[in-house]
């Protein structure tokens, strides 16, 4: 399931276009690091005010009245997370000549499946075990690379890097997920660099 599951996304990271609705590497960092800071292990949900400051630090000044009802009603922290990053996937637009690498609206809502199928009891957390077969995939794809292009040796070697990622942690959010899954993108898709 977890292979099939990352020749799927892969196959996205492939099809998708690098235009349009999305969220960029810095906005999924912002992600990364607002979920680190205001994860409280004993309250498990985020206040309103939280959600809103989050909001302004992506570069978007108006936060859904959805969502800010997820806030008030305390949901969960991993499903006010998941439902943050789906608004701010449409709610972020980008200038139409804009060349930052981003994650597009398709492949941000591949990554919430695929993290999705990794997290059966619904935690918003995964283990090195839950996606050890995911990891095993991908390294498979780092390798066929390898074989079968050595001008992208480099964008490789970057690939490597970045699966190592996933060792020596306990668990990954879906924050940090979609952060690992978007570096790697970028070193595993050939893509077209402006002026080209």
């Amino acid at each position: 399931m977890h292979l099939k599951s990352a020749l799927i996304v892969c196959a996205v990271f492939f099809l998708s276009s690098a235009w349009g609705e999305g969220l960029t590497l810095e906005q999924i960092e912002t992600f990364v690091t607002f979920y680190k800071a205001h994860f409280r292990e004993n309250i498990n949900t985020f206040s309103l005010e939280e959600g809103e400051e989050l909001f302004q630090q992506l570069g978007i000044n108006t936060m859904r009245d959805s969502l800010k009802a997820k806030f008030i009603d305390k949901k969960p922290a991993r499903e006010l997370l998941m439902a943050s990053i789906l608004v701010a996937v449409q709610d972020t637009k980008f200038e139409e000549n804009e060349s930052r690498m981003r994650f597009d609206r398709a492949e941000v809502e591949q990554s919430l499946h695929v993290f999705g199928t990794m997290d059966p009891g619904g935690t918003g957390l995964i283990t090195p075990d839950e996606y050890a077969d995911y990891v095993k995939a991908l390294k498979t794809l780092v390798a066929v690379q390898e074989i079968h292009h050595p001008e992208r040796a480099e964008k490789t070697r970057q690939a490597k890097e970045v699966l190592n990622k996933f060792d020596g942690v306990t668990s990954l959010n879906l924050a940090e997920f979609i952060h690992i899954a978007m570096c790697l993108t970028d070193h595993l898709v050939l893509k077209p660099t402006p002026g080209q």
